[in-house]
């Protein structure tokens, strides 16, 4: 209100100063000498009083701005000096929440973390358990697995120490090449342990029995061989990478085939009695293999007259046989069955001529009957017209019965 005051006093200061040069423009326009003197002195001491006034108003005007303005610092200050301790305050309450906050955070994470820990120490404590127990399980098995090994490990070693005999690895050969021989031929198509050749006593193990002439047997004589050694002897020079080793022990292999397939064609070939041809039988697949490899198979055709065979090629040879032997069979069979047939035919025949002599004699005797019935019974109608019936009562005509005359 004071500086309001203050600046009204001002602006009318400046207003009447405005007035008094207004005073002197007009006496300056009346031209009177005397008088303007007098004026202005009157007007210089206005206006000396006027600029007094002013600088009296303006420096209490200075003086009033200047001390709201210190009132308006000092507020301010102390205004701000209010938000600051709000601020503090607030500042102090939020730090105070945000503690509470993370302290009940904390607890909740830590109560949280505990469950979650007790959980997934629940689940790793069943997952382990589960996960052991298969281990458990599967470490069993294996050991079960290793002890089924070690336990064929040592039947194989002691195969194999039984197998260290020729004559033991020859019975071998021989009860397959038997178990081959029962799967698809029958009985009677082969024998066991047959001397093939004439005034021999080396008996083969088998002999398949094929036609001849004249319904005589020949025989198929049928030896199995296994050099067991020797082809263990390629084997683990193989294993050792030693070219030359495996060439020197092939050789040994292929003599050795040679001599059986040798051996075979002097012992049980023997034409005509048994064919011109007898069949060494290999055990194994793989020393079938290795036989073809060493070019055994034409070499021991064309030189002993000895066809190499596996157990795989012996079953597709025997099975042709078989169906030969059951073509030939159904071929004796047809020529029993036409026989038979003819036999029937010359039956039937024989058949016929009594059948058309016993129609003969039938159609005699009907007859003979026919003229019989007729004479007889044209003399009983005849006699029995002349005899009468007697009359009989009325009351008994309606249920009256024809009785037949004898």
């Amino acid at each position: 209100m004071e500086t309001i005051l203050i600046i009204l006093s001002i602006v009318l200061s400046f207003l009447s100063l405005l007035a008094l040069i207004l005073l002197i423009v007009s006496i300056r326009k009346k031209g009177s000498k005397s008088d303007s003197s007098a004026d202005i002195l009157v007007l210089k001491e206005s206006l000396t009083k006027t600029q007094e006034l002013i600088s009296q108003n303006l420096k209490a005007f200075e003086s009033t701005i200047s001390l709201r303005l210190e009132n308006l610092e000092k507020e301010e200050r102390l205004s701000l000096e209010n938000a600051d301790k709000t601020l503090r305050d607030n500042l102090a309450t939020l730090d105070k929440t945000l503690q509470s906050l993370n302290k009940t955070q904390e607890e909740k994470l830590s109560e949280i973390r505990s469950m979650v820990d007790e959980k997934l120490q629940k689940a790793l404590d069943e997952r382990l358990a589960s996960s052991f127990k298969s281990v458990s399980d599967q470490l069993s098995g294996v050991y079960k697995a290793v002890g089924e090994m070690t336990r064929i490990g040592q039947d194989v070693s002691s195969l194999k120490h039984v197998l260290n005999n020729v004559k033991t690895t020859g019975i071998l050969g021989e009860i397959q090449l038997g178990n081959i021989l029962k799967d698809i031929l029958a009985p009677e198509q082969y024998e066991c342990n047959v001397a093939t050749k004439r005034n021999s006593r080396d008996n083969v193990e088998f002999a398949i029995l094929l036609p001849g002439k004249d319904d005589k047997k020949v025989y198929l004589p049928i030896d199995s061989k296994f050099p067991l050694s020797a082809y263990e002897d390629v084997l683990s020079a193989r294993k050792e990478g030693d070219k030359e080793k495996v060439e020197a022990c092939r050789k040994q292999l292929r003599l050795r085939l040679l001599s059986f397939a040798k051996d075979i064609q002097v012992k049980y070939i023997d034409v005509p009695n048994t064919t011109d041809f007898a069949v060494l039988f290999l055990p194994m697949e793989s020393l079938y293999e290795e036989a073809l490899s060493l070019d055994l198979l034409s070499l021991c055709q064309q030189k002993y007259h000895v066809v190499l065979s596996g157990p795989s090629t012996l079953s597709a040879f025997l099975n042709a046989l078989s169906m030969g032997f059951k073509t030939l069979a159904i071929e004796r069979k047809t020529s029993e069955v036409h026989a038979l047939l003819g036999k029937v035919k010359q039956e039937f025949g024989k058949f016929a001529e009594v059948l058309s002599s016993a129609l003969k004699s039938l159609d005699q005797t009907r007859n003979r009957l026919e003229d019989l019935i007729g004479v007889r019974t044209r003399m009983i109608e005849s006699s029995l017209r002349s005899i009468s019936l007697p009359d009989t009562p009325k009351e008994n005509q309606d249920n009256k019965t024809d009785i037949p005359v004898e």
